[in-house]
Protein backbone atom coordinates (compact mmCIF):
# COMPACT_ATOMS: atom_id res chain seq x y z
CA UNK A 1 0.00 0.00 0.00
CA UNK A 2 1.33 3.55 -1.15
CA UNK A 3 1.45 5.81 2.02
CA UNK A 4 1.82 9.51 1.91
CA UNK A 5 5.17 10.62 3.32
CA UNK A 6 3.47 12.17 6.16
CA UNK A 7 6.86 12.04 8.38
CA UNK A 8 8.34 14.56 5.81
CA UNK A 9 5.95 17.30 5.73
CA UNK A 10 5.46 20.20 8.13
CA UNK A 11 1.68 21.55 8.16
CA UNK A 12 1.16 17.32 9.12
CA UNK A 13 3.58 18.17 12.00
CA UNK A 14 2.02 20.72 13.31
CA UNK A 15 -1.88 19.02 12.83
CA UNK A 16 0.47 16.46 15.08
CA UNK A 17 0.93 18.81 17.09
CA UNK A 18 -1.66 21.00 17.47
CA UNK A 19 -3.72 17.82 19.01
CA UNK A 20 -0.44 17.97 21.55
CA UNK A 21 -1.72 21.42 22.81
CA UNK A 22 -5.47 20.08 23.23
CA UNK A 23 -4.65 17.70 25.12
CA UNK A 24 -2.02 19.71 27.43
CA UNK A 25 -4.84 22.70 27.92
CA UNK A 26 -7.34 20.16 28.81
CA UNK A 27 -4.43 17.94 31.22
CA UNK A 28 -6.26 17.79 34.54
CA UNK A 29 -8.79 20.10 34.22
CA UNK A 30 -11.64 18.94 35.61
CA UNK A 31 -13.85 17.85 33.72
CA UNK A 32 -11.31 16.30 31.88
CA UNK A 33 -9.10 13.64 33.19
CA UNK A 34 -4.91 13.17 32.65
CA UNK A 35 -3.92 11.81 29.51
CA UNK A 36 -0.64 10.27 30.72
CA UNK A 37 -2.88 7.90 33.33
CA UNK A 38 -6.53 7.69 32.26
CA UNK A 39 -6.20 7.77 28.70
CA UNK A 40 -5.27 5.01 25.76
CA UNK A 41 -4.22 6.63 22.53
CA UNK A 42 -6.07 4.62 19.25
CA UNK A 43 -4.67 5.84 15.92
CA UNK A 44 -4.70 4.61 12.00
CA UNK A 45 -0.53 4.91 12.53
CA UNK A 46 0.82 3.87 9.12
CA UNK A 47 4.01 2.44 8.59
CA UNK A 48 6.31 5.52 10.21
CA UNK A 49 4.09 5.87 13.42
CA UNK A 50 5.32 9.45 13.69
CA UNK A 51 2.03 10.36 15.83
CA UNK A 52 2.72 8.10 18.31
CA UNK A 53 6.34 9.47 18.80
CA UNK A 54 4.96 12.93 19.39
CA UNK A 55 2.32 11.48 21.74
CA UNK A 56 4.41 9.67 23.87
CA UNK A 57 7.04 11.84 24.22
CA UNK A 58 4.41 14.53 25.40
CA UNK A 59 2.54 11.46 27.77
CA UNK A 60 5.14 8.86 28.46
CA UNK A 61 2.78 6.42 30.35
CA UNK A 62 -0.29 6.95 28.13
CA UNK A 63 -1.66 3.19 26.97
CA UNK A 64 -1.08 3.63 22.93
CA UNK A 65 -2.77 1.27 20.37
CA UNK A 66 -1.75 1.57 16.38
CA UNK A 67 -4.75 -0.45 14.40
CA UNK A 68 -3.94 -1.14 10.48
CA UNK A 69 -5.60 -3.59 8.16
CA UNK A 70 -2.97 -4.29 5.78
CA UNK A 71 -0.49 -7.05 6.09
CA UNK A 72 2.53 -5.43 4.87
CA UNK A 73 2.29 -2.08 6.56
CA UNK A 74 1.51 -3.94 9.55
CA UNK A 75 4.98 -5.86 9.16
CA UNK A 76 6.48 -2.29 8.35
CA UNK A 77 5.25 -0.87 11.51
CA UNK A 78 6.45 -4.36 13.65
CA UNK A 79 9.89 -3.36 11.87
CA UNK A 80 10.03 0.87 12.76
CA UNK A 81 7.99 0.69 16.36
CA UNK A 82 9.87 2.88 18.16
CA UNK A 83 8.58 1.49 21.53
CA UNK A 84 7.49 -1.61 22.92
CA UNK A 85 4.37 -0.08 24.73
CA UNK A 86 2.77 0.72 21.40
CA UNK A 87 0.29 -2.16 20.41
CA UNK A 88 0.35 -3.10 16.76
CA UNK A 89 -3.52 -4.36 15.51
CA UNK A 90 -3.81 -6.16 12.77
CA UNK A 91 -7.14 -5.72 11.70
CA UNK A 92 -9.69 -3.55 9.69
CA UNK A 93 -10.87 -0.18 11.46
CA UNK A 94 -14.62 -0.95 11.04
CA UNK A 95 -14.19 -4.30 12.82
CA UNK A 96 -12.08 -3.02 15.53
CA UNK A 97 -14.59 -0.01 16.21
CA UNK A 98 -17.16 -3.05 16.66
CA UNK A 99 -15.02 -4.96 18.66
CA UNK A 100 -14.40 -2.00 21.47
CA UNK A 101 -15.31 -2.53 24.65
CA UNK A 102 -16.03 -0.07 27.41
CA UNK A 103 -12.38 0.82 28.55
CA UNK A 104 -12.76 4.31 29.90
CA UNK A 105 -12.47 8.05 27.82
CA UNK A 106 -9.84 7.43 25.00
CA UNK A 107 -8.17 9.88 22.84
CA UNK A 108 -9.01 8.58 19.43
CA UNK A 109 -7.54 9.87 15.63
CA UNK A 110 -9.67 8.64 12.70
CA UNK A 111 -6.14 9.73 9.98
CA UNK A 112 -7.72 9.20 6.63
CA UNK A 113 -6.29 10.09 2.94
CA UNK A 114 -9.79 10.07 1.56
CA UNK A 115 -13.65 11.51 2.13
CA UNK A 116 -15.86 8.12 1.08
CA UNK A 117 -19.02 7.76 2.97
CA UNK A 118 -17.85 4.91 4.88
CA UNK A 119 -15.44 7.37 6.75
CA UNK A 120 -18.48 9.18 7.49
CA UNK A 121 -20.33 5.95 9.11
CA UNK A 122 -16.63 5.32 11.32
CA UNK A 123 -17.18 7.96 12.63
CA UNK A 124 -20.78 8.45 13.65
CA UNK A 125 -20.09 4.20 14.90
CA UNK A 126 -16.78 5.02 17.09
CA UNK A 127 -18.66 8.73 18.51
CA UNK A 128 -21.62 5.71 19.76
CA UNK A 129 -18.85 3.46 21.42
CA UNK A 130 -16.53 5.81 22.83
CA UNK A 131 -17.17 6.89 26.71
CA UNK A 132 -17.52 10.61 27.95
CA UNK A 133 -14.62 12.33 27.92
CA UNK A 134 -13.18 10.73 25.14
CA UNK A 135 -11.16 13.11 22.50
CA UNK A 136 -12.04 12.58 18.94
CA UNK A 137 -10.18 13.82 16.44
CA UNK A 138 -10.79 12.83 12.43
CA UNK A 139 -8.83 14.11 9.44
CA UNK A 140 -10.28 13.90 5.85
CA UNK A 141 -9.43 14.50 2.41
CA UNK A 142 -10.52 17.88 1.45
CA UNK A 143 -9.63 18.49 -2.23
CA UNK A 144 -11.96 19.76 -4.61
CA UNK A 145 -11.48 17.53 -7.43
CA UNK A 146 -12.57 14.47 -6.07
CA UNK A 147 -16.00 16.08 -5.75
CA UNK A 148 -15.89 18.52 -8.48
CA UNK A 149 -18.40 19.24 -11.86
CA UNK A 150 -17.03 17.87 -14.96
CA UNK A 151 -15.90 20.89 -16.62
CA UNK A 152 -14.89 19.03 -19.62
CA UNK A 153 -18.18 17.69 -20.27
CA UNK A 154 -19.28 20.98 -19.31
CA UNK A 155 -17.47 22.41 -22.21
CA UNK A 156 -18.36 20.15 -24.25
CA UNK A 157 -22.32 20.52 -23.88
CA UNK A 158 -24.33 21.99 -26.91
CA UNK A 159 -26.10 24.17 -24.54
CA UNK A 160 -26.65 26.06 -21.39
CA UNK A 161 -29.61 24.17 -20.59
CA UNK A 162 -27.38 21.05 -20.97
CA UNK A 163 -24.64 22.19 -18.51
CA UNK A 164 -27.28 22.94 -16.05
CA UNK A 165 -28.50 19.33 -16.81
CA UNK A 166 -25.18 17.69 -16.42
CA UNK A 167 -24.58 20.46 -13.10
CA UNK A 168 -28.10 18.55 -11.21
CA UNK A 169 -27.39 15.26 -12.10
CA UNK A 170 -23.52 15.99 -10.10
CA UNK A 171 -25.02 17.45 -6.87
CA UNK A 172 -27.71 14.40 -7.04
CA UNK A 173 -25.27 11.56 -6.95
CA UNK A 174 -23.23 13.66 -4.87
CA UNK A 175 -26.52 13.52 -2.20
CA UNK A 176 -27.16 9.99 -3.01
CA UNK A 177 -23.64 8.95 -1.97
CA UNK A 178 -23.80 11.18 1.13
CA UNK A 179 -27.46 10.84 2.08
CA UNK A 180 -27.15 10.49 6.00
CA UNK A 181 -24.72 12.62 6.26
CA UNK A 182 -25.42 15.92 3.74
CA UNK A 183 -27.02 19.24 4.38
CA UNK A 184 -30.11 19.96 2.84
CA UNK A 185 -28.90 22.45 0.63
CA UNK A 186 -25.55 21.87 -1.57
CA UNK A 187 -24.69 23.99 -4.23
CA UNK A 188 -21.92 23.74 -6.72
CA UNK A 189 -20.36 26.66 -5.16
CA UNK A 190 -19.49 24.58 -1.95
CA UNK A 191 -16.82 22.68 -4.06
CA UNK A 192 -14.56 25.24 -4.49
CA UNK A 193 -11.23 24.65 -2.95
CA UNK A 194 -11.55 27.25 -0.33
CA UNK A 195 -15.37 26.25 0.82
CA UNK A 196 -14.95 22.43 0.10
CA UNK A 197 -13.46 21.78 3.12
CA UNK A 198 -16.23 23.81 5.69
CA UNK A 199 -19.07 21.40 3.34
CA UNK A 200 -16.98 18.58 4.71
CA UNK A 201 -17.26 19.84 8.10
CA UNK A 202 -20.93 20.42 8.44
CA UNK A 203 -21.75 16.59 7.04
CA UNK A 204 -19.30 15.81 10.00
CA UNK A 205 -21.57 18.12 12.25
CA UNK A 206 -24.72 16.25 10.86
CA UNK A 207 -22.61 13.12 11.76
CA UNK A 208 -22.25 13.71 15.12
CA UNK A 209 -25.75 14.84 15.87
CA UNK A 210 -26.87 11.68 14.53
CA UNK A 211 -24.52 9.30 16.17
CA UNK A 212 -25.31 11.56 19.13
CA UNK A 213 -28.70 12.08 19.56
CA UNK A 214 -30.89 14.74 21.49
CA UNK A 215 -31.57 12.41 24.75
CA UNK A 216 -28.51 10.50 24.33
CA UNK A 217 -26.66 11.79 27.47
CA UNK A 218 -23.98 13.06 25.41
CA UNK A 219 -22.61 16.06 22.75
CA UNK A 220 -19.70 15.84 20.40
CA UNK A 221 -18.12 19.50 21.69
CA UNK A 222 -15.91 20.87 18.92
CA UNK A 223 -12.76 22.26 20.16
CA UNK A 224 -10.67 22.87 16.60
CA UNK A 225 -10.60 22.26 12.97
CA UNK A 226 -7.80 23.18 10.79
CA UNK A 227 -6.98 22.89 6.60
CA UNK A 228 -3.84 22.71 5.34
CA UNK A 229 -1.87 21.37 2.43
CA UNK A 230 1.21 19.33 1.89
CA UNK A 231 0.11 19.45 -1.79
CA UNK A 232 -3.09 18.01 -1.01
CA UNK A 233 -5.39 19.32 0.73
CA UNK A 234 -6.97 18.51 4.67
CA UNK A 235 -9.31 18.89 7.04
CA UNK A 236 -8.86 18.00 10.79
CA UNK A 237 -11.58 18.41 13.37
CA UNK A 238 -11.36 17.55 16.94
CA UNK A 239 -14.01 17.28 19.48
CA UNK A 240 -14.69 15.81 22.92
CA UNK A 241 -17.45 13.45 23.49
CA UNK A 242 -19.00 15.23 26.71
CA UNK A 243 -21.91 15.75 28.76
CA UNK A 244 -23.91 19.03 27.82
CA UNK A 245 -23.49 20.53 31.56
CA UNK A 246 -19.89 20.06 30.62
CA UNK A 247 -19.31 21.68 27.86
CA UNK A 248 -19.03 24.89 28.45
CA UNK A 249 -16.25 24.37 31.07
CA UNK A 250 -14.31 22.73 28.62
CA UNK A 251 -14.81 25.22 25.79
CA UNK A 252 -13.64 28.09 28.56
CA UNK A 253 -10.53 26.28 28.41
CA UNK A 254 -9.91 26.73 25.04
CA UNK A 255 -11.60 30.13 23.97
CA UNK A 256 -8.47 32.32 23.89
CA UNK A 257 -6.28 29.80 21.91
CA UNK A 258 -5.63 30.90 18.60
CA UNK A 259 -6.86 27.68 16.59
CA UNK A 260 -9.87 27.18 18.86
CA UNK A 261 -12.63 26.35 16.91
CA UNK A 262 -16.01 25.64 19.50
CA UNK A 263 -19.08 26.67 17.64
CA UNK A 264 -18.70 25.18 14.50
CA UNK A 265 -17.14 28.14 12.20
CA UNK A 266 -15.21 27.77 9.32
CA UNK A 267 -11.87 25.70 9.63
CA UNK A 268 -8.93 27.70 10.32
CA UNK A 269 -6.15 27.83 7.37
CA UNK A 270 -2.59 26.65 8.79
CA UNK A 271 -0.44 28.30 6.23
CA UNK A 272 2.49 28.55 7.23
CA UNK A 273 5.91 30.05 5.10
CA UNK A 274 8.75 28.43 3.64
CA UNK A 275 11.49 29.29 5.88
CA UNK A 276 15.38 28.58 5.61
CA UNK A 277 17.88 27.43 8.34
CA UNK A 278 19.43 30.48 8.38
CA UNK A 279 16.21 32.37 8.48
CA UNK A 280 14.63 30.37 11.07
CA UNK A 281 17.86 31.13 13.26
CA UNK A 282 17.08 34.88 13.11
CA UNK A 283 13.99 35.06 13.86
CA UNK A 284 14.70 32.86 17.26
CA UNK A 285 15.70 35.39 18.80
CA UNK A 286 12.30 37.47 18.66
CA UNK A 287 10.44 34.01 19.75
CA UNK A 288 7.98 33.57 21.49
CA UNK A 289 5.96 36.79 21.37
CA UNK A 290 3.63 37.41 23.94
CA UNK A 291 1.18 38.83 21.24
CA UNK A 292 1.75 37.12 17.84
CA UNK A 293 0.64 39.25 14.95
CA UNK A 294 3.63 38.82 12.47
CA UNK A 295 4.64 42.09 11.94
CA UNK A 296 7.50 42.17 14.17
CA UNK A 297 8.98 38.87 12.39
CA UNK A 298 8.34 40.47 8.85
CA UNK A 299 10.33 43.94 10.06
CA UNK A 300 12.85 41.39 11.30
CA UNK A 301 13.70 39.78 8.17
CA UNK A 302 13.32 42.78 6.07
CA UNK A 303 11.90 41.73 3.37
CA UNK A 304 8.37 39.36 2.49
CA UNK A 305 8.68 35.63 2.39
CA UNK A 306 5.41 35.66 0.52
CA UNK A 307 3.90 37.76 -2.60
CA UNK A 308 2.62 40.49 -0.57
CA UNK A 309 3.35 42.04 2.81
CA UNK A 310 -0.54 41.25 3.69
CA UNK A 311 0.16 37.66 3.44
CA UNK A 312 3.50 37.38 4.67
CA UNK A 313 2.57 39.27 7.94
CA UNK A 314 -0.56 36.72 8.39
CA UNK A 315 1.65 33.85 7.40
CA UNK A 316 4.69 35.25 9.90
CA UNK A 317 1.52 35.03 12.76
CA UNK A 318 0.50 31.30 12.51
CA UNK A 319 4.83 31.01 12.51
CA UNK A 320 5.06 32.77 15.30
CA UNK A 321 2.13 31.11 17.03
CA UNK A 322 3.50 27.44 15.82
CA UNK A 323 7.07 27.82 15.09
CA UNK A 324 8.31 25.06 18.18
CA UNK A 325 6.09 22.64 16.25
CA UNK A 326 7.65 23.64 12.59
CA UNK A 327 9.88 20.18 12.04
CA UNK A 328 13.11 20.80 10.74
CA UNK A 329 14.32 18.54 8.14
CA UNK A 330 18.16 18.17 7.11
CA UNK A 331 19.62 15.96 4.35
CA UNK A 332 21.72 13.39 6.27
CA UNK A 333 24.43 10.87 4.97
CA UNK A 334 24.76 7.38 6.38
Amino acid sequence: MRHPAYQLRPYKAVDRALLIDILTKLDGYAPFSTPDTDYTYYSLGGPFLEDFRVIQQRFPNISLVSIESNLHTFRRQKFQRPSKRIRLVHKSLSDFITEMSDSGPCIFWLDYIDNTYARFDEFMKLLSQVGEKSIVKVTLRAEMQDWRLNTEEKEKALSKEVAELLEKRFLEEFRIEYAKVSPSAVESGMFRENRFPKLLQDMLQIATEKALPAGAGLVFQPLASTRYSDKTQMLSLVGIVCSPNDRNKIANRLKTWRFANLDWRDPTLISLPVLSIKERLHLEQYLPETNPDGKSLVKALGYNVDEDRQSSIEMMAQYSACHSHYPHFARVIV
